[in-house]
């Protein structure tokens, strides 16, 4: 899907360049806003808690793969400080938190074989919080073309970081305390991207990352008073987290 959408994405730009080469300017100027509507890979993390008490824990390393993620539609916003320069800022959050129950004790009839007179036992409902946000920023130099007007072509930096925390707690007897879940992604980025400014305050627009680097790192707290467990990863991509846009220029 995110294929066929890069790629129709990519037709249009084309199309456009062609019939509006004679066309006057739109491009943006110094003290031009920009906010666009982004489609994308899934950049933000995620590392859960553990649920239950074990003999045994493991964690593994977060993924660094975009092409593992789904898409994910996003909001980015960018301020031309200067004719050629551009500053964008993009990214999202989420909380969530659900209240717990405390658990209810069974009984169990030892005289009767088959059970009968026993009451089950209600395990607690865990409380939980859960934490997630993700930004993006960069610094964009611009490019534009005497042949077509109204093409920008853009070179520039881009950073990014994701993180996500995830606290689990059961109020019953077996309960050995609080759990937690955390973990991070920094990325580093060179990106490509072209846009196209049909009209004088709408653009769309296609952008990829040339070359990207990525380390995550993840901990996790089995249960209180137990030393945390580690992992991390490095990733490096190349043509990376394809994107397509549409904008307004203010």
């Amino acid at each position: 899907m995110m294929k066929k959408l890069f790629i129709l994405t990519v037709a249009l730009v084309v199309s456009f360049s062609s019939w509006g080469q004679n066309s006057e300017s739109n491009l943006p100027q110094k003290g031009d806003f920009t906010v666009s509507a982004t489609i994308g890979y899934n950049s933000f993390v995620k590392h859960e808690a553990f649920r239950n008490v074990q003999m045994q824990y493991e964690t593994q390393a977060l993924n660094a793969e975009w092409f593992d993620e789904g898409m994910m539609v996003g909001l980015e916003a960018g301020w031309f400080f200067a004719d050629k320069w551009s500053w964008r800022l993009g990214g999202g959050f989420s909380s969530t938190f659900n209240p717990g129950r405390s658990e209810v004790p069974g009984t169990y009839d030892e005289d009767s074989v088959l059970g009968d007179g026993s009451i089950p036992a209600y395990r607690a409902v865990a409380s939980e919080d859960a934490y997630r946000f993700n930004v993006v920023t960069g610094f964009y130099r611009h490019f534009s073309f005497d042949n077509v007007k109204n093409l920008d072509l853009h070179l520039g930096l881009q950073l990014g970081y994701a993180y996500s925390l995830h606290t689990l707690y059961y109020n019953e007897e077996i309960s050995m305390g609080k759990s937690i879940g955390e973990g991070f992604n920094a990325r580093g980025a060179i990106n490509l991207g072209v846009n196209y400014y049909f009209f004088p305050n709408m653009y769309a627009g296609v952008e990829v990352n040339a070359l990207q680097y990525t380390y995550s790192y993840s901990v996790l707290s089995p249960e209180e008073g137990l030393s945390n467990l580690f992992a991390d990863s490095h990733n490096a991509s190349f043509l990376a987290a394809p994107t397509i846009k549409i904008g307004f220029k203010f």
